[in-house]
């Protein structure tokens, strides 16, 4: 075959490719497939509860280990997570007042608080084991500080201003 010849050949295998490959896509149309990902995320569940109760998550032996909810009087709606032989870790909780707090309690109980209270007043507490506040910091509301520390019996250590 001559080079004039091996150049008509090239040029036809091209046509035909194009012509076939065209033709392929009308007659042999089916859906795309796609991968889809394997699903692994836990089922969300939605839930409404009528009276002052909660809704609670537990472990596969029936420990709690988060609770949503609210107080028996319904004043108080509160998260609690990281459960520790039956008590709550973290709780972060608001009042009806606009009245908002997060306490981190510690394997011994003591705790430290961070709050907002209705009248503007942010700050945090510190409460020990037998849940006596030990020390607070505050800015109240026209944002001048407040300091005070407290001995065993609730006696004011130290006050500033």
């Amino acid at each position: 075959m001559n080079q004039k010849g091996s150049g008509l050949m090239l040029v036809l295998a091209l046509a035909a490719g194009l012509v076939g490959g065209a033709i392929s896509g009308r007659f042999i149309a089916s859906d795309p497939v796609n991968a889809q990902e394997t699903s692994k995320r836990a089922k969300i569940i939605e839930a409404e509860f009528v009276q002052a109760t909660g809704f609670q998550v537990v472990d596969k032996n029936g420990i709690p280990r988060a609770h949503l909810g609210t107080r028996p009087d319904g004043n108080k709606t509160s998260l609690s997570i990281g459960y520790e032989e039956g008590q709550p870790r973290a709780v972060l909780g608001n009042l009806p007042d606009g009245s908002i707090a997060l306490s981190l309690i510690g394997p011994d109980n003591r705790s430290m608080s961070i709050s907002w209270d209705a009248g503007g007043r942010m700050g945090i507490m510190l409460v020990d084991k037998n849940k006596n506040i030990r020390g607070q910091f505050y800015l109240v509301s026209d944002g001048s500080p407040s300091l005070t520390l407290q001995d065993n019996n609730g006696k004011v250590l130290f006050k500033a201003p």
